[in-house]
């Protein structure tokens, strides 16, 4: 799926900036776009290759950081809330840990006993 951020005319033509999902390890990623000929963006002569000049350059430059300060903002939010979700785990498996031994030390099974639990193999499930 993609969607087109803007579209800027050039010198050269129209330049269309496209955001699309990328490989699942990189996420979005952006595509530049010049018009070719015969495209729906492009006229006859016009390049393949992206040119611009310093003005266009300029204008291109504020679109790409607007963009990435989005994509950062989503990405940041992401990783709050999936180190949030982390933090409240660990919390739950440490105090489920300390259940545990408190439950063994409850018990007062001699520390032999727990040692040779380690040794104990379980038939596999068929």
């Amino acid at each position: 799926m993609s969607t087109q951020l803007h579209e800027i005319e050039t010198l050269r033509g129209k330049l269309q900036i496209t955001q699309f999902c990328g490989p699942e390890n990189v996420g979005p990623m952006l595509q530049l776009t010049q018009g070719v000929a015969g495209s729906r963006i492009g006229q006859p002569g016009d390049l393949g290759a992206v040119q611009f000049t310093l003005s266009e350059t300029a204008e291109i430059v504020a679109k790409l950081v607007e963009w990435m300060k989005c994509e950062c903002e989503r990405r940041a939010t992401i990783l709050k809330k999936t180190i949030a979700e982390d933090k409240a785990l660990e919390a739950t498996i440490f105090s489920d840990i300390v259940a545990c031994e408190q439950f063994i030390a409850a018990l007062e099974i001699p520390s032999f006993c727990v040692r040779q639990l380690d040794r104990v193999v379980l038939p596999r499930g068929q």
